[in-house]
Formats: C-alpha cells, structure tokens, sequence
C-alpha cells in the first residue's frame, strides 16, 4: 500500500540526514564504550569510594610531553591507629592527601606502584611528579603509580606555627644553616596551638601514623591488587615500618633507594639490639665519611688531582684543604674568609643578629660549601676548583669565588624547608636519647673535611621540642646565655614518646627486598643500606650498589649510552611482580665511571672562565656570571634541583627517555592518522549519499516533467508551444508533489468537461 503524501514528503525531505546521524549515533556509542573501558582500566573498587578527581602534574615536561596527567583523592583516616597514639574522641580522623598517575591499560593482575618520597629539602614536590612520570612510562604506562603527601604535611592536615621574630615558619630556625634562632616562647605557643586543634598526643603523627595511612588504602581499596613500595631516603623509614610491623599480604615487594634505618644481628633478630643505627644526630659525622671517600677517589683520579701530586702528604688534596681551614680561620678579616662569612651573615635575612651565639668561623661556611657541591654531581669535578683558588686567594681568584660562592649557596637558600612534622618526627625518633653535647656534636662537624653542617646547631631545638632535663640541655654548652633551657611540663612538648624504630624487632617481611645503595651517596650513607641488608632475616632480598651514584639512584645510575638504568631495573622488578629471581639488574654490572675532566665549554659555563684554576673573571663578564647561575640554580641546559639529582636527567634527555617519548609520539601520530582516515571515510561516504540522493531526486524530478508533458500533448496535439510554455511554468511555480496532485486534479477537470 502507498505511503500517505504527507509522509512520503518528510521522507523525501530528511532522508539525506539518516546517513550522517547514523554515523554520530554510531561515534557516541564508541565513545561511551571507550569511556567505559578507561573507567575499568582503573581500579574500580577505590575511585567511587576514594573520590578521585582530576588534579595537575605541575611543572612537569615529562608529563607535558607524554600528555599525562594525574588525579588527587583526600581521605579522612583514623586520627590515632591502636597504640600509635591516645585521643579522647575514639572517631576523630584526619584528612590526608593521596595522588595518582593511572594506567591506560589494566594488566592480568592488577599491579600498582607506591612512590614514598624523600624529604622536601632533599625531593622537592615538583621532582616527585617528573619521577613519577618518568616510572609511568617506564612501565608502558600498565601500573597505578601512587603517592602521598604524609600527615602533617602538603595538603594533608598540615601542621603548622610561626615565629614570633619574623613570621616565618618556627621549624626554619630549625633546619637553618647556622646559628637558627628559635624562642622558647614559640615552641609553648605552638604547643597550645595544637591541642587546640586536637593534636594533643602527636604520636598521631609518627612515622608508624604514615605506615598504618598506606596500610589502610592498600588493605580497604587496593585489596586485589599486586603492590611495590618504592621508597626515597626519608621515605625508606616510612616502608620500614610497613614492613617489618606490618607485614602488608597486597605487597610483593619493597625497593628501598638511599635505605636509612639501621641493621640488628641477624643471629637473634627479635631480641637482638642493632649492630648500625641511623641517628640524625650523626648526620654531619655519615656525611663527612661519605665525603673523604670522594675525595680519596678525587685523588686517584689524573683529572682530579692534577694540581694536587700525591707525591707527599702536605700536596694531596686534604692536606691544602685542611692549610686553606687554617688561614682562614687564623685571619677571619682576609679577603677570601670575608667572602665565605659575608654570604653567611646575608643569608640570615631579617633576624636580628644581636640573638646569635656568635659569627660563624669561615672555615665552617667552606666545608658546607663543598658539601653543598659533593651533593650535586655536576659539580664533582669543581671541588677541587674551588679547594685550589681558596688555598692560593690570590687577586685572580677573589672576583670568581664570590660569584661561585653566592650562587651555589643560592641553591641551599631556596630548597624548600622541611615541615614542621619532620622536626617533631626527628626528636621524637630519630635523635640518640639521652642526647650528645654541643662539644660533641660540633667536633663530628669539624672533624671532617667536607660535611653538611646541618645538625650540630639542632640541640638547642631538640631541647625545647622535647622538653629534656638532660644533661646536654641544661649545660652552658647547650648555646643559650645561660646554658639553662625551660624543662617543659608534662603533656606541653613538640614531641611524642614513641619507640625509636631502630630498636623494633624486624619481622621476617612476606615481601622481596631490593635495595639500591649509592657509594657516594652523603645523604643516606651506603653503611645503612649495607647493615639493613644483612639484618633483614630472608634470603627473599637484594642489595644494588652504584659505586658512582649520589643520593637517588633511580636517577643517577645512568648507562654509558644514556639510558636510565636504575630505572629499567625498577620496572623489571615491578613486571615481575617482586620475583628477584626473574627482573633484570645486569646494566647495574656495568655503570661507567664518571668523568672529572673540566671543558673548556664547562668551565665556562659554571665559572665564566675557560681555565678552571686560573682563568681570571672580569667585572664585564655579566653573561658569564648569568651563564653560571642558570647553570647552579637549574635553569640552563644541564642542571640540578636542590636535592642535588640531575634534573636534566629527570627532564628526559637521556637516550632511553627520548626514545620513549618518540615511541609515545609515534604511537599518537599512529592513533591521528588512523581517525583522520576515518573520519575523512565517513565524511566520502556521507557526500556519496548526499550526491545518490541529489542525483535520484532530479531524475525524479526530470521524469515527473516528461510524464506531464505527455500528458498535455495527448490532450492538445496541435498547441505544442503553449503546452510548453504551461508546463514551463507549472513546474517553476509548484514542488514535486504539488505538481502530482495538480496534474491529477486537472485530468479529473478534463475528463468532467
């Protein structure tokens, strides 16, 4: 039966839309399905419940250029875990902070990395990104990479109190290079702060508080999942407490980068005390022994020692060092002692320099300048530079060392300092109770010839945090004028009475071990990594040694090609989900030896002077100065961040990291061309369409005119022309289905007459 005419017209009207509105119909259902897909790629049972929502890789070219971005979750978790802590509201939780880089694809099972970060002083946040997104692609973007930002600190439930000098940070005294000032007032009023806040019992924030804070996630919403912690320096001691107390079923395993901690006879590992542990009250003393093994292998070296024969012992390298600690000490108003105190006393900004204990000698300013230069490896091969031209301060060397010395102390003033957490985390746990005295703890800073000065100004600090009535806090040598510290009341201290971690028993960890241990690494001694190694009761465990790699590892243990060893090592253990039997460590057998040689085009670059020992800097040499600061601070082509790591490194230079990123643009290139081959088939067939339709329509329309046309030519034989012209205007003046109805109803009125 015919279609009604109205009908038929709508037909005839819409029907080129149905070709191109199946097509978007069909797009959208791909595009739901994709969705959905990506939404399975994740873990499923954690993001409704974690909240997850999308949140930024900042400043992140690793990321920017694989197109990757993150997302943030913040959970609220139990205040005080079972005997980590007492509160009086049973239910009371914290907010902490957790972030993501997800898989774009799910694997079999489904294995999540966990990145537990160093301290901010020594990784900043912004490094923990680029890592992080250099592991991701590392892992052929298949596994979760997780972090946290730990209670107490980032954008977690942060804890904070300010001076009353200055309005700055009251952990800054703490952490200050020398002579940091810290009132006992600000330390009662911080404590009043936070128990107006509900921090009463800061075992809260205990670094068994952050273990239980990974537990719960991995345990609640991870539970199918296949972890690996990986942990830096700071964080190692986090991981420790996860495994050895814990003992988590979800982890496969544990890689331990720059391990701190300490070692227990493995004889009687549950009753034994430790063999090694790590005190941060020792941490001037470690740095100081990682130091003179660098300097020992300064001397072997040709390039190195070339200014300094071993042919005595009053020409090596030590010995024109510890002549240079001498005369500067000897004479503090000479020229080259006032460029050392003169950068010190401007680093101490607004204090009022009345509340310091006295001028900082000049010969204590250098070891921490060379320590601040063994830490960052760019810098090795000027070490002994800098001890030559200090040595000789001769008028060829004053205008250049001021120019070094200012810019490299730049890259200490603008690290970021660490929370307040780190502070009472470090009091609380990691100082040796009771506590050595200032003689004691100034002579492990002087006794080495190069070391970080960074804890033998911290008793005072100690003292007030915790309230002590030690015998190192109540002596003149404390470094206040009277040598008598307020003993603080019970209850109203910056500290918290929990077990120091090192003498926990160890539990045998379900879990491999794999640690990663840098030689000349100063800020987590390779002593630590070597003692924890051994006193770890499995034979489920490895130890990986860079016999030329500082702190981090993962990111220095660089091939002779480029490629980012440690790295590949890291994602075999990962792929093969712990099984230390089945990853692949061989490039670690053959790291090269890092070069100490000086370029021209390096001298200039970092002195603004081609000869390194006796180029002599010009007061016009602004550019070369600029060329140096970028080259110190970061900015220029190969650089460094303030924990010394190689971000030229982290920023993707080296071989393999190009590589991959060219396969990642590659691929995307693939995935462009095969849409736009699609998209431009579509479009072809949606004009093939159109154009059948537009032909069919006019040969339609050309038949309905010739049928007309015959039509009045049999009615009138003889009027052919005005025939034409009728039909001529008939067709102009009605559409296609006028022209049906209106010839019809003119046959009906030629039939009646």
């Amino acid at each position: 039966m015919p279609w009604p005419g109205r009908t038929r017209s709508v037909l005839r009207r819409y029907s080129p839309l149905v070709p191109p509105m199946a097509l978007l119909i069909a797009l959208l259902v791909l595009l739901v399905q994709d969705h959905a897909d990506a939404e399975n790629d994740t873990d499923s049972f954690d993001v409704p419940v974690m909240q997850w929502t999308p949140c930024a890789l900042d400043n992140n070219s690793v990321a920017l250029a694989n197109d990757l971005s993150a997302q943030c979750a913040t959970l609220m978790l139990p205040l005080c875990y079972d005997s980590a802590c007492q509160h009086d509201q049973e239910n009371a939780t914290i907010a902490v902070s957790f972030k993501r880089i997800g898989a774009s694809n799910s694997s079999v099972s489904r294995q999540t990395l966990w990145y537990l970060p160093d301290r901010p002083d020594v990784q900043t946040r912004d490094d923990v990104d680029v890592q992080m997104a250099l592991l991701f692609e590392a892992l052929h973007r298949d596994v979760d990479i997780y972090t946290l930002d730990m209670r107490g600190t980032g954008n977690s439930t942060a804890l904070a109190c300010e001076s009353s000098i200055d309005g700055s940070a009251v952990q800054t005294a703490v952490f200050a290079r020398n002579n940091g000032v810290l009132e006992a007032s600000d330390v009662r009023t911080c404590v009043d702060r936070l128990q107006d806040s509900g921090y009463s019992d800061l075992g809260a924030f205990s670094l068994t508080s952050a273990s239980r804070d990974v537990e719960e996630v991995l345990r609640r919403f991870q539970a199918e999942s296949k972890a690996v912690v990986y942990a830096l320096g700071y964080g190692t001691l986090v991981a420790q407490q996860l495994m050895h107390h814990r003992n988590v079923s979800q982890v496969v395993g544990y890689v331990l980068d720059g391990a701190l901690g300490g070692g227990l006879d493995g004889a009687a590992p549950s009753t034994a005390l430790p063999t090694m542990s790590y005190h941060m009250s020792k941490s001037d003393e470690d740095f100081g022994e990682v130091a003179a093994d660098f300097l020992a292998w300064c001397e072997r070296d040709g390039e190195c020692s070339m200014r300094f024969p071993n042919a005595t012992l009053t020409t090596t390298l030590r010995a024109k060092l510890g002549e240079a600690y001498l005369r500067l000490d000897t004479d503090t108003t000479s020229t080259c002692a006032t460029i050392l105190t003169d950068v010190e006393t401007s680093s101490r900004r607004s204090i009022n320099s009345a509340t310091f204990a006295g001028a900082t000698p000049p010969s204590y300013v250098l070891r921490q300048l060379l320590g601040l230069m063994v830490r960052h490896k760019r810098l090795w091969p000027f070490v002994p530079v800098v001890v030559h031209r200090f040595h000789r301060c001769g008028a060829e060397d004053l205008l250049l060392l001021t120019r070094f010395v200012s810019s490299t102390f730049a890259l200490d003033d603008d690290a970021d300092t660490p929370e307040l957490l780190y502070a009472i985390q470090s009091f609380s746990e990691l100082w040796e109770s009771p506590p050595p005295d200032q003689v004691v703890l100034t002579e492990r800073f002087t006794n080495q010839s190069i070391s970080s000065g960074r804890t033998y100004t911290q008793l005072e600090a100690y003292c007030l945090f915790t309230g002590s009535n030690a015998d190192a806090c109540t002596t003149p040598s404390a470094g206040t004028s009277s040598g008598q510290l307020p003993v603080a009341a019970a209850g109203s201290t910056l500290s918290y009475a929990g077990e120091p971690m090192h003498t926990s028993a160890l539990a045998r960890p379900s879990a491999s071990v794999l640690l990663l241990s840098g030689r000349l690494d100063v800020v987590s001694p390779p002593k630590y990594a070597s003692a924890l190694f051994d006193s770890i009761p499995t034979a489920n465990k490895a130890l990986l040694v860079a016999a030329y790699s500082p702190h981090k590892v993962l990111q220095h243990a660089l091939a002779s090609n480029g490629d980012a060893c440690a790295r590949r090592v890291l994602a075999s253990y990962v792929f093969a989900s712990g099984n230390l039997s089945a990853y692949d460590a061989s490039c670690m057998a053959t790291l090269p030896t890092p070069s100490l040689a000086i370029s021209r085009a390096l001298s200039q670059s970092v002195l603004g002077v081609e000869d390194a020992y006796d180029g002599v800097l010009v007061h016009s040499s602004n550019s070369n100065s600029s060329n140096s600061s970028e080259y110190i601070s970061g900015t220029a082509d190969v650089s460094f961040d303030s924990s010394g790591s190689d971000t030229s490194a982290a920023s993707g230079p080296t071989r393999d990291e190009l590589q991959r990123q060219i396969s990642t643009l590659t691929h995307s290139r693939a995935r462009y061309e095969l849409a736009l081959i699609v998209v431009a088939s579509a479009l072809g067939a949606v004009v093939v369409v159109l154009a059948v339709v537009v032909i069919y329509r006019r040969r339609q329309k050309q038949q309905h005119t010739r049928d007309d046309l015959a039509t009045l030519r049999r009615l009138h034989g003889d009027g052919d022309s005005e025939v034409e012209l009728m039909g001529s205007i008939y067709l102009l003046s009605t559409s296609p289905t006028q022209q049906t109805q209106q010839t019809n109803e003119y046959h009906v009125r030629f039939d009646d007459a």
